[in-house]
């Protein structure tokens, strides 16, 4: 793998706050029921992270949601309800691949599967994501192998 890919390892939800916070980036819990979570961009380029409160979401779930969302802050990948949907991917995709690099850094995960850690369960524990994440970040580095 490449060296662009080394980054620092966010392991705790709280450094992505700390993230936000040090960026300018507002997040905001509120009630969503179309959707768990989003971000904006005003006018002014300033950045907002708005973060489902009505369910509970376990922590790494809230994290990955945060991630994500913070990727798109920090990409400037945004898009709106008239977007063409190759676009939305697109910008979906570079959200996750920001999540991914700092929350799954590729050094980690490889000194994860040498320590013992195979299963995508054990891994998603291990950094703190979600499954579903989890794999997303995994297909991500196979995707960059080839």
């Amino acid at each position: 793998m490449q060296n662009s890919l080394k980054q620092e390892r966010i392991t705790e939800i709280s450094q992505l706050y700390e993230l936000a916070d040090t960026l300018g980036v507002g997040v905001v819990g509120f009630c969503m029921p179309e959707s768990r979570a989003m971000s904006l961009m005003d006018e002014h380029g300033r950045c907002m992270i708005g973060l489902d409160n009505s369910r509970n979401y376990s922590q790494s779930e809230q994290k990955t949601m945060l991630a994500h969302e913070l990727g798109h802050c920090r990409t400037g990948a945004f898009y709106n309800q008239y977007t063409p949907l190759s676009l939305r991917e697109k910008c979906e995709k570079k959200a996750d691949e920001w999540a991914i690099l700092h929350c799954v850094p590729f050094d980690a995960l490889i000194f994860a599967c040498k320590s013992g850690i195979h299963t995508r369960y054990e891994l998603a524990e291990y950094f703190g994501v979600s499954e579903h994440f989890m794999k997303k970040a995994i297909d991500y580095y196979l995707q960059r192998r080839k």
